[in-house]
This record gives C-alpha cells, structure tokens and sequence, in this order.
C-alpha cells in the first residue's frame, strides 16, 4: 500500500510541469497560425528599406522620436568627428539612442549601440563593438570581430575577420566577407568570400565584363560563383 501510494506521488509531481502542455494539447488557444509577413519573408532588405523609408518620414516631420527610441541627428564635419554621446552612456558604455548621422562616421570604440545607427554616406563600425542594426546610404564597413544583433544593410558592405552578424546582413550592390564571420543570412547580386577582398567597385567591373555565361551554369549570388 505504502510503495502503491509512494509510486503515485511520484507520478504526480512528474505530471505537474506537463499540465499546461497537455492542456494546451487537448484544447490549443492558438486557433490561428502566425502570420509570416510575405515580404518579409522573400525580400531580405525588407527589414533595411522599411527602416530607411520611417527615418526619412521621421525627419522630415523633426520628429524627436522613432518608435520608442529617442532620434538624434548628427552632421560629421569628417568622419573621426566625436559623437555628442552623453555622460552616461560614456559611462555605461552604451547608448540606446537611434542615430542617424550625415556624412562619413566612424563609430567609437568601447561603446555598444543598442538602438539603430544610420548613416547618409560611409558607416565605419568600432573594432569589436556591437550593435543592433545598422544602415548606409553608402559602403558600410564591418570591422574585425564586429557584432551586428539583428540587421546591416549598405550600399556595398565589407566584412573584417571574426564578425558575428546574428541576424541578416544585406547589400543592395556588393558584398565582401573575410574568414572566420559567422552569419546566418548573407544577401546581395555579389557575394564574394575571401581572405583579402577588392575594392568593391573593381569587383563590380569583373563581373560586368561576364556578358553571359554558358547553358550548363548558373549564377549563384550567395555564394558568388558560377554552379554548373
């Protein structure tokens, strides 16, 4: 009787975590399945453009805010220009401000950037820094072991050694990547990996000068070769 009541006990406290899973199981809440935005889904830049087009409308309006984050405009007199961090997030060593910046910037090192930074030319990130998103009008320059958290996009973007880019990293002309980047997706007409890329632009006259290819072979822009 005792070894018969110990046995249920047991059985009891093992069932209790599943309850809600069975529960859910026998009667699902969710009567509707979650809804994948199509363009999303096909289009990689969608995230970078839908963002380009809501910080364009933002400053149009001098709107003071994105969302929930706070938007500062910068104009870089060069590109080393500093930026007006404030106090604390020197001290804190990051800032969740959006920026969008005018010009040429390079970021500073020993500061996370935990909102979106944009850039209306040449976007430099800081060695090792990290950031949440990121935006160029032109070439965006991914330094070593730089880590992008959900989303990069530029005109031609350039990937330093030892990046960590755990969301998507689009390009809408080119895009370099050097050993040892981890990624997840990669998306551009050019995709070049290599342990010392060209300049973008050289690179863009190479395979223009391709007029056509043969029958038996593809273009594969992910991986940025021909497959037969």
């Amino acid at each position: 009787m005792i070894l018969a009541l110990l046995f249920a006990l047991t059985l009891l406290v093992m069932l209790l975590p599943l309850l809600p899973a069975l529960h859910e199981w026998i009667r699902p809440s969710d009567v509707v399945p979650l809804q994948i935005d199509e363009r999303d889904a096909l289009d990689p830049p969608f995230l970078a453009n839908s963002f380009a087009a809501r910080i364009d409308d933002a400053l149009r309006q001098n709107a003071s805010h994105l969302g929930d984050s706070v938007l500062v405009r910068f104009v870089a007199p060069h590109s080393t220009a500093a930026l007006p961090l404030m106090e604390q997030e020197i001290a804190a060593r990051r800032s969740e401000r959006l920026w969008h910046i005018t010009g040429d910037a390079t970021l500073p090192v020993h500061m996370g950037f935990y909102a979106e930074v944009a850039s209306s030319a040449m976007l430099t990130t800081a060695e090792q820094g990290v950031y949440r998103a990121l935006w160029a009008a032109g070439t965006l320059q991914l330094t070593a072991r730089t880590t992008v958290l959900r989303w990069a996009h530029g005109l031609k973007v350039r990937v330093a050694e030892g990046c960590q880019l755990a969301g998507r990293l689009t390009a809408q002309e080119w895009l370099g990547v050097a050993p040892g980047v981890k990624f997840k997706l990669l998306h551009a007409p050019l995709i070049q990996f290599a342990d010392r890329l060209p300049r973008p632009a050289r690179q863009a006259e190479q395979c223009s000068a391709i007029t056509s290819w043969p029958s038996h072979v593809q273009w594969d822009a992910i991986v940025g070769r021909g497959i037969a």
